[in-house]
């Protein structure tokens, strides 16, 4: 049986200068943060990330990307969506 789990209060980032790719929600780094400490593996939609990776393809985020000791993100990662499945 599917677990759902209900996510509200999503705080989107009002300061983004460029439109969100394919429709999603540009979020805030603290967001991004916030949303993987909380729900690890259980978000129904992925946290994707901009300066992750190589070239210019965006990638998921999971709790691993999260620093053990501050539970913060790399400080080079500034760009975040929600991208829904």
């Amino acid at each position: 049986m599917e677990k759902i789990i209900a996510v509200r209060l999503i705080e989107i980032d009002p300061q983004a200068t460029e439109k969100a790719t394919n429709f999603d929600i540009r979020i805030k780094k603290s967001e991004a943060e916030r949303l993987i400490r909380e729900f690890r593996y259980a978000l129904p939609f992925d946290i994707m990330c901009k300066e992750y990776g190589e070239g210019k393809d965006w990638v998921a985020l999971t709790p691993e990307d999260l620093d053990e000791q501050t539970g913060l993100l790399d400080e080079s990662y500034q760009t975040f969506e929600i991208w829904f499945n």
